[in-house]
């Protein structure tokens, strides 16, 4: 006969596998409902996964692969990760770090000295945070215009190699493809192979991931999802150009479950130690000390105030995002085989869900006649105008020379952009008086703040 203690360890034991089973039956049903209730399954799609201490907890397919064909999603698809390259390629560069081959100070000269003078100071630390001022090139088409061939390095340096700095390398933040694409051609010249190569050899197949390549469309490739664009006229087929053209900022492509071996293979030490890890999820710094919400090959967020690690990508009519919570190991892989739709919305939603806080973006009535408490011209410190204006009982927000968004309001003095990332919410002075409007992504990235100046 069972003894007291035993049985009531058992007792304990089927409570908390009880009560395990039924969050992740909720988990299961909450994320399902997002998607049953965010896309029609008879357009294209994609695939979600979310795992925990690297166990799947959740995968779904959904939507169509092939629209003319009639192939549905299955979560072995294969989509084009985008800017989602950019942590690999930033992982190959640290490795030669962690081997004492290479170090953050070093410039682009030490590897290049016959490049033009005002890159040969860029550091790769610079290059890694996209603090080396280099604009992302302008005459990219010249490339696309080439049609379907295999692109050398050299003619993608040549799209932005002799273009003037936007800013002294280390003094400013500007997300730079031209920047990440000098550091693939740094790699090539450092271990003398090409970068598509080097990570078809050394770095995927290591990593586990057994259907992941460096992008060639021209290539068949079983199970690859056709990309798709929503436009004025429907949903019409992506031109995916040459992916090439991409290169080391995002070029790589996979499965959702490629890029949780991705994930495993980095707390795992495969490429670099955890401390060098660490480091590139963790915010840089400008010159002057200054922090940014980037490290390396990592934007650095948080969601629902818990640290995150993010990154997103888009090439032709292929989208993701990859949110990692490094405090509960938690993954999140959204990819889509259309533009129309943000998968970043997608990703923090699940990753909200997953920690138990989920997002609560309804909206709200407000007392008629207080919106026009917001009403008027606002202006950064850097002289960028901007204008809200209330029209029918709907908040307008449009910048000068860009696009004009609707604000939702969720709670008191806060709005979101619907189908954004972004959030907002007035500040007041003591005596009640709109002075500002501060905006900020849901993950507190892109803090931007606008003062009201009538």
């Amino acid at each position: 006969m069972r003894s007291f203690k035993s049985l009531l360890k058992s007792f304990f034991f089927y409570l908390l596998f009880t009560s395990a089973q039924v969050s992740a039956q909720t988990l299961i049903v909450q994320i399902d409902s997002l998607i049953d209730n965010g896309f029609i399954q008879t357009e294209p799609g994609g695939v979600v996964l979310l795992a925990e201490k690297g166990r799947i907890v959740y995968e779904r397919a959904f939507g169509m692969a092939n629209m003319e064909l009639g192939v549905p999603m299955n979560k072995d698809m294969v989509f084009c990760y985008g800017s989602m390259t950019k942590q690999f390629t930033s992982v190959a560069v640290l490795r030669l770090v962690d081997q004492g081959r290479l170090a953050l100070t070093d410039s682009v000269g030490k590897f290049l000295p016959d490049y033009p003078a005002h890159l040969r100071p860029v550091t790769i630390y610079q290059l890694l945070t996209h603090t080396s001022g280099i604009p992302n090139a302008r005459n990219i088409s010249s490339l696309v215009a080439q049609g379907r061939g295999w692109l050398s390095a050299e003619q993608v340096m040549a799209t932005f190699r002799d273009l003037p700095l936007d800013f002294q390398p280390g003094t400013s933040y500007s997300y730079s493809n031209s920047g990440y694409q000098l550091l693939g051609f740094i790699l090539e010249k450092t271990e003398n192979q090409a970068y598509a190569e080097y990570m078809d050899e050394n770095i995927l197949p290591v990593a586990g991931m057994k259907n992941a390549f460096y992008g060639n469309d021209m290539k068949l490739i079983p199970n690859r999802a056709a990309p798709y664009l929503y436009t004025r006229n429907g949903i019409e087929n992506a031109c995916n150009n040459n992916v090439q053209v991409a290169f080391s900022a995002g070029a790589i492509q996979g499965t959702a479950e490629d890029f949780l071996n991705w994930q495993q293979s980095l707390l795992s030490e495969k490429f670099i130690s955890y401390p060098l890890l660490k480091q590139a999820w963790t915010k840089a710094s400008l010159s002057n000390g200054q922090l940014i919400d980037y490290g390396f090959g990592w934007f650095i967020g948080q969601i629902q105030g818990i640290p995150v690690v993010e990154h997103g990508g888009n090439m032709g009519g292929f989208m993701s995002d990859a949110i990692y919570v490094p405090d509960r190991d938690i993954l999140v892989v959204v990819l889509f085989n259309f533009r129309g739709r943000l998968p970043e919305l997608l990703a923090q939603d699940i990753v909200a869900i997953a920690l138990g806080k989920p997002f609560t973006f309804n909206e709200i009535k407000l007392p008629t006649g207080s919106l026009q408490s917001f009403s008027g011209h606002y202006r950064t410190i850097q002289g960028t105008e901007w204008t809200i204006i209330e029209k029918d009982g709907k908040l307008s927000a449009e910048k000068t020379g860009g696009g004009k968004w609707i604000l939702v309001p969720y709670a008191k003095d806060c709005f979101f952009f619907p189908n954004t990332s972004t959030i907002g919410e007035f500040q007041r002075d003591q005596k009640g008086n709109v002075i500002s409007f501060l905006m900020q992504t849901r993950t507190g990235l892109s803090r931007n703040e606008i003062f009201k100046v009538k």
